[in-house]
């Protein structure tokens, strides 16, 4: 597995694609494929979506900032694995579907590999991630209130997703750029409140 592999977007996608190779796909089988880099992207879909205009749909914002909380706990508690319910863990994925949403995501990828990259190590380094994920919970509970606003919500959903992007692909620069959005969006929530 070389150095890029396992610091690029395209890397996490080709990894994806080689679990994918086996007949009985499963949620479980794809978080194993990404191993403890899985919670990176999991926050960078769950900020995405926070972002997004699904975002605005009373009770989104919530259920994103409780995904958004267990998962940066679990990096604050430095699990070697991730940990999610087995209802979601053991559930199937059609390899044509997984297939197909890899083909579509991969252009997407390599884009951003473009701009992010292995940088400025020491952002990145420990205890870095636990802080960030600690940063991730303050932002999520942000959310919950934030969500009685329309689109306000985006405001910390963009700080954590330019810091879980930061964590996935091993920037720190962008780390950097998410603790000024941190700080950012969660003095313009508590404003808007």
């Amino acid at each position: 597995m070389s150095s890029s592999s396992t610091t690029s977007l395209s890397g996490i996608l080709d990894h994806l694609r080689e679990a994918a190779e086996t007949e009985h796909i499963t949620i479980g089988t794809v978080l194993s494929a990404i191993g403890c880099r899985a919670i990176g992207p999991l926050l960078f879909v769950s900020a995405l979506i926070l972002i997004s205009p699904i975002g605005a749909i009373p009770g989104v914002p919530v259920l994103m900032a409780a995904l958004i909380i267990i998962l940066s706990m679990q990096m604050i508690w430095g699990t070697q694995s991730l940990w999610l319910p087995t209802v979601i863990t053991q559930r199937p994925i059609p390899p044509d579907k997984l297939h197909e949403a890899l083909n579509k995501l991969s252009p997407y990828a390599s884009r951003i590999d473009r701009f992010v990259g292995d940088r400025m190590n020491w952002a990145i380094q420990d205890p870095m991630p636990r802080i960030i994920a600690l940063i991730c919970v303050v932002l999520a509970l942000l959310v919950i209130p934030a969500g009685l606003i329309p689109f306000a919500a985006a405001l910390p959903g963009s700080a954590i997703m330019l810091l879980s992007l930061g964590l996935a692909t091993r920037d720190g620069l962008i780390v950097l750029l998410g603790f000024v959005g941190a700080a950012t969006a969660s003095t313009v929530t508590i404003l808007l409140m």
